[in-house]
């Protein structure tokens, strides 16, 4: 689905990523690769498999969009002890596969947390706010902002005009409380911080319910669609900082 946002032209993919064309750039965010390492680590019973669907699943975008870029919006590992060589493994061999591909991560929480990254992989480590072309990249949602050479940044920014994060992991529930069959993740648009908040891509990760207000907007995933729906509650909702 192609969506305007501030004026900036966007594709909605139905696999949980953004297609920035102008850029060729493909986003996602919180992939959370080797959590099922982490938590079988800590001796629970967890499916296997999830880390290869997740990369799968970003290369099937890859191959969809012709990207040239791809920009992760934070928490590409989620712990340090979900770097054991199974999932090392996995991410070389994806990042092989797309040698061609300018791979970027925009850290996250749990990359501050997971720690340097092994130096044998191509892949561009930036701290937020990383700006380009009118779009600010981060992984904490907000407004956009302007970085300065010293690395700080200036809120807001008049050069920036939509900020595209991740973290929030969001999610909106259809219907009533009776008749509602869970929630669904979702593409949610924050129109008071101008923010676009992507949907977390790994496979197994959690999501966290939204509540839209007056002039915000959501795209769900639903049965490999994007859709539009309208949830708009009558509280305001307080601003994402």
């Amino acid at each position: 689905m192609i969506v305007k946002l501030s004026q900036i032209e966007l594709q909605l993919l139905s696999g949980g990523g953004v297609y920035w064309p102008a850029q060729r750039m493909l986003l996602v965010a919180d992939p959370h690769l080797g959590k099922e390492a982490t938590f079988r680590a800590n001796g629970l019973a967890v499916p296997r498999g999830t880390t290869d669907a997740t990369l799968d699943g970003i290369s099937r975008m890859i191959a969809e969009t012709g990207a040239e870029r791809l920009t992760i919006l934070g928490d590409l590992f989620h712990a340090r002890s979900s770097l054991v060589e199974s999932v090392r493994e996995s991410f070389s061999r994806f990042l092989e596969l797309h040698h061609a591909v300018d791979v970027t991560l925009v850290v996250g929480n749990h990359d501050v947390a997971t720690g340097p990254l092994s130096g044998q992989w191509p892949l561009r480590v930036v701290e937020p706010p990383w700006v380009v072309d009118a779009v600010t990249m981060e992984h904490f949602p907000g407004p956009p902002r302007k970085a300065t050479a010293l690395g700080e940044c200036l809120l807001p920014s008049q050069d920036s005009r939509i900020c595209l994060a991740g973290h929030l992991h969001p999610a909106v529930r259809l219907g009533d409380a009776i008749s509602t069959a869970g929630k669904l993740p979702c593409f949610f648009f924050d129109s008071a911080n101008s923010c676009l908040i992507l949907p977390a891509i790994g496979q197994f990760t959690g999501t966290a319910a939204v509540q839209p207000t007056d002039g915000d907007r959501v795209w769900v995933l639903a049965d490999g669609e994007v859709i539009e729906v309208t949830t708009v509650r009558s509280r305001r909702r307080k601003q994402v900082r």
